[in-house]
């Protein structure tokens, strides 16, 4: 082999060498973040969760207001929810489309929601209607202090860094699934996420 050749061989060999070290990084660095999204989520701490969502996310609702409309979400005179599971499928293997990495992240969840009266029956029989609409009626489960067990299965998650990120950014994907309010949901996302993310992570 002569030396033109065989400098250029080499060349090749590093290049392809460092991009595969690089991408076992990437998938060490989503791993690493990806558990401290569950812990988090666990227990539902307002503020890193709010670390780890796409900075894009701000330029449509400031950072303050969606904490507050998570909150309460979660927290009001009504009702409490506390997250009982949350655990991840294998990940996809992180792509990159334009400067962005991405990978999809399938997953499981469960959460129980506590009702803050019980008083009235009629009132507990609607909201459990509510949510085996939105959840599926085998989902949904009472129990016997009337709280209810809601699971969320086969969902899905996109994850994205991209060059402005600090780390690894995750955000639900409203294309799984189809429950009631969804399609709002994801025109909201389609607007956060890039483009060609999107279509890379399209099933």
């Amino acid at each position: 082999m002569n030396r033109p050749i065989h400098l250029i061989f080499l060349l090749l060999l590093l290049a392809t060498s460092s991009a595969g070290a690089q991408s076992r990084q990437d998938s060490l660095d989503l791993i690493r973040d990806l558990d401290i999204y569950r812990r988090i989520s666990l227990r539902i701490d307002y503020d890193s969760l709010m670390f780890f969502m796409p900075p894009e996310t701000f330029n449509i609702v400031p950072k303050e207001d969606l904490k507050e409309q998570l909150r309460s979400a979660f927290e009001n005179e009504m009702l409490a929810i506390r997250f009982e599971s949350f655990e991840y499928k294998p990940v996809s293997r992180v792509g990159k489309t334009g400067e962005h990495l991405f990978a999809t992240v399938p997953y499981d969840a469960a959460m129980t929601m506590i009702l803050a009266d019980t008083s009235e029956a009629a009132t507990v029989g609607m909201i459990l209607m509510a949510m085996k609409v939105q959840f599926g009626s085998d989902n949904v489960t009472q129990n016997p202090d009337k709280s209810m067990l809601i699971k969320t299965p086969e969902k899905q998650m996109i994850a994205i860094k991209s060059p402005n990120h600090n780390s690894w950014k995750f955000i639900e994907d409203k294309r799984v699934g189809g429950a009631p309010g969804d399609e709002e949901v994801q025109q909201f996302i389609d607007m956060v996420l890039p483009k060609e993310v999107l279509e890379a992570t399209k099933k």
